[in-house]
């Protein structure tokens, strides 16, 4: 039932999204030609057919809006796979590359700023950071339970514990992006956009990045020299180049004025944004920026300023010491009445369970925070952007049942479709 609901809305969603219906329909009869279906185009239409008898079919519509109709499961479920792959990718490969404006007339490569050798650094510090961050308070609270009777020594460590994992966090931040704050009004970021079809030969676009990457600062005069390689490289696949300044829509940033935020760059080869409350900063990857267009972006920042006006930290840091107060509470009754091993059995399935429960709340924040973003931007752009970033991990849930359950469960995050089903 969830899956033909999901297949339902997503149907609604590219009707009232796409920009181009035509390059949709193209694009689902081109990959659907090597499948064992019946496709036949008509005016303004296509159908599609489980056999020869067309009982079982979809019909796609496309003049002047996009609509689908099917009696077919078989063929919803793969036009449910090949839509969510033209939402993420609007139909066509991309090449990005990000520029900082220095002077108003050089741009110069954002990597080339960003201090390097951090990349794995910035990947633990969302969803395993918090793993770690929760495993770590739980720990903390048993072994300053054991060696120490004094409860206010024991909620100081969980609350040292939780500042330091923060402070870490803030020391990859800072180490990747000194100096880089993208809601400074001296701090413009560029995108050079080459895109091409969505059946270029990968060859070719590494061929083509190769090229492009020496590009360390350009001038009006060279970005005609990368418009004639990219056409050289790219021949017949080249479809648009387009230089878009990065900006945050008027309501985002209006939000991080009042709040005194600040958005950290840093490079990472990873779609990732994650927030340091403790010290206003939201921390977004080059490979983020390069991914979303700015009302994605946008929504994005939406999402993580819900943390920061939801005081999500201070939640967190609630939870933990509640925490602490049952561990110490636990661990004196244990030592008085149980045996050595006994302690740690019960320490080791109350870690467990408590791990899963912290699991839990984060998930109940994932959601508040996409409540809050869709307070200030449309919900289409949020839900657009968390395809973008996670359309892979999208199609696996809906694939394999087992590792939804098991996001329902030990994951800091809600799944995937969970979260579109309550946008789209």
């Amino acid at each position: 039932m969830r899956e033909q609901t999901f297949i339902l809305k997503l149907f609604d969603f590219i009707s009232r999204t796409v920009e181009d219906p035509k390059s949709f329909v193209e694009y689902v009869a081109a990959h659907l030609q090597n499948l064992n279906f019946f496709v036949e185009f008509f005016d303004s239409s296509l159908r599609i057919c489980e056999d020869s008898s067309c009982r079982r079919y979809a019909i796609i519509t496309y003049n002047p809006t996009l609509d689908i109709v099917y009696n077919s499961r078989k063929i919803a479920r793969v036009l449910r796979d090949v839509t969510i792959r033209y939402l993420a990718t609007r139909g066509e490969k991309k090449l990005v590359l990000l520029y900082m404006s220095m002077d108003g007339k050089r741009l110069v490569k954002l990597t080339n700023l960003l201090k390097s050798g951090t990349e794995k650094f910035c990947i633990v510090t969302s969803r395993v950071w918090n793993i770690l961050t929760a495993f770590l308070a739980i720990l903390v609270a048993f072994l300053s339970s054991y060696f120490s009777q004094n409860l206010l020594i024991t909620m100081m460590c969980v609350i040292v514990t939780s500042l330091v994992m923060s402070g870490l966090s803030l020391v990859g931040a800072y180490r990747s992006s000194r100096g880089i704050d993208m809601t400074t009004s001296r701090v413009q970021i560029f995108k050079i956009c080459v895109s091409c079809s969505w059946n270029t030969p990968d060859s070719r676009i590494k061929s083509l990045l190769r090229v492009l990457k020496g590009f360390n600062a350009i001038t009006l005069d060279s970005i005609n020299n990368i418009i004639s390689l990219s056409k050289t490289f790219l021949g017949n696949y080249f479809k648009d180049f387009k230089i878009v300044q990065v900006r945050l829509n008027d309501k985002i940033m209006e939000y991080v004025r009042r709040l005194g935020v600040k958005i950290l760059i840093i490079h990472s080869d990873s779609c990732n944004a994650f927030t340091l409350p403790v010290f206003k900063s939201i921390v977004v990857t080059t490979r983020l920026i390069a991914t979303l267009d700015n009302d994605e972006l946008s929504a994005v920042i939406g999402h993580e300023l819900g943390h920061v006006v939801n005081k999500d930290f201070i939640l967190c840091l609630l939870a933990f010491l509640f925490n602490a107060l049952l561990v110490y509470i636990i661990v004196r009754i244990c030592l008085t009445c149980l045996s050595l091993v006994y302690v740690f059995l019960v320490i080791f399935l109350y870690i467990i369970l408590t791990t899963l429960t912290f699991f839990a709340l984060f998930r109940y924040l994932e959601v508040r925070a996409d409540k809050f973003a869709e307070k200030i931007v449309s919900s289409d752009m949020l839900a657009l952007a968390l395809l973008k970033v996670a359309w892979r991990c999208l199609i696996l849930e809906l694939e394999r049942p087992l590792m939804l359950t098991l996001s329902k469960i030990m994951s800091t995050h809600p799944p995937v479709i969970d979260r579109l089903l309550r946008m789209i």
